[in-house]
């Protein structure tokens, strides 16, 4: 019987090892698909980050002019940039509203074009839905644990991509992807007019020419998209958003707060115009502060003195209570995206292309 039970516990140890080995080879092989996965397409990148870096430069500078170019025309603001922005900034029309010109145009360009189309060369219908899907790749995988299963869930994407544009290649090589693509550029102009002229006192003379220049570059990166062997991200963040220092920089002098630094700099101006000015809280109560301020005779500022003396003294011979509620910590707020003015791009898990500038809540 001894025998017999040594034999049985050295046959389960060595089914132990021998499962244990395979599961490690099976984790190897995995790990060396994937790096040959990467390899193999490493080749057919794109853009480099130096040409991502420029396109996306250039289109920041193209929106910003646009903004600037069109900061007096406002008159209503959609609702999700109203409580970004101070109740007087569209009559100034100034910092504020070249800010909220840049969000505005920025989200559209993210949500409308950039990450909601495949590629411009094909049918509308047919192009979100292949957006959505590599979207749902990621979705629906669980959250990676580690930098491996990232890679892995990225070169999953890639490969998905790049197979599914081996595929579409007979439609995409077709004299009829250009004309796709011209059809797919004069729909974006059309929409986007339509989408500003809504908020614009008058519809802007020239507007078409305008943004079909912004437009045709951010067409031309989403074209490059589909063919890029790395996982490029592009993100708009709304407000609200916790500020993080990795993908988003604060930016300064683009507009202030809700309350409006603009005010009493353009005061004048704005009165002289007929313009309507609503004061801030203190303004308006700060005659009835001053009215209700109870004056403090001399002798009141003699005791006062003395007290704090007595009490100097007191607390430097150890003879004055502590209070508790002096030594309460003052808990921090965590800062937010008030107004984010353009969007973010990363290649995910290597470079950073793009930070979103933002001002902070």
């Amino acid at each position: 019987m001894p025998l017999n039970s040594n034999a049985f516990g050295l046959e389960e140890k060595y089914n132990k090892v021998k499962r244990l080995y395979f599961e490690k080879n099976d984790q190897v092989n995995a790990l060396q698909d994937t790096l040959a996965h990467q390899r193999l397409t490493v080749s057919r990148t794109a853009l480099d980050d130096s040409e991502y870096v420029a396109r996306l430069t250039r289109l920041d500078g193209l929106v910003k002019e646009f903004a600037f170019l069109i900061r007096k025309n406002w008159e209503t603001l959609p609702e999700w940039l109203q409580p970004s922005i101070s109740k007087t900034a569209i009559v100034l029309g100034k910092q504020e509203m070249i800010a909220a010109g840049r969000a505005f145009v920025s989200r559209w360009l993210v949500e409308e074009v950039l990450n909601k189309h495949f590629h411009p060369g094909l049918d509308f219908t047919l192009s979100e839905h292949l957006k959505r899907i590599q979207s749902n790749i990621r979705g629906s995988s669980a959250l990676p644990q580690s930098n491996e299963e990232e890679e892995a869930l990225n070169a999953k994407i890639v490969n998905w991509r790049l197979t599914t544009i081996d595929g579409l290649q007979p439609i995409l090589s077709s004299p009829d992807a250009s004309s796709q693509r011209q059809r797919f550029m004069n729909s974006l102009v059309h929409e986007l007019a339509a989408s500003i002229n809504n908020h614009m006192r008058e519809p802007i003379s020239g507007i078409e020419q305008n943004i079909s220049v912004i437009l045709e570059l951010a067409v031309g990166i989403l074209a490059n998209l589909p063919l890029e062997s790395r996982d490029v991200e592009i993100e708009y963040y709304h407000p609200g958003c916790t500020i993080f220092p990795t993908m988003m920089t604060i930016e300064q002098g683009a507009g202030g707060s809700t309350t409006s630094h603009d005010m009493d700099v353009d005061r004048a101006s704005l009165t002289s115009g007929g313009g309507d000015l609503t004061e801030s809280p203190m303004e308006q109560h700060g005659g009835e502060l001053g009215e209700q301020m109870p004056k403090t005779s001399p002798s009141q500022i003699r005791k006062s003195f003395l007290g704090s003396m007595m009490g100097s003294r007191k607390s430097v011979n150890g003879q004055k209570a502590q209070s508790a509620e002096a030594a309460t910590p003052v808990k921090e707020e965590v800062p937010r995206v008030r107004l984010c003015l353009f969007l973010a791009a990363q290649i995910r898990g290597k470079t950073v292309l793009c930070k979103a500038p933002v001002l902070s809540s």
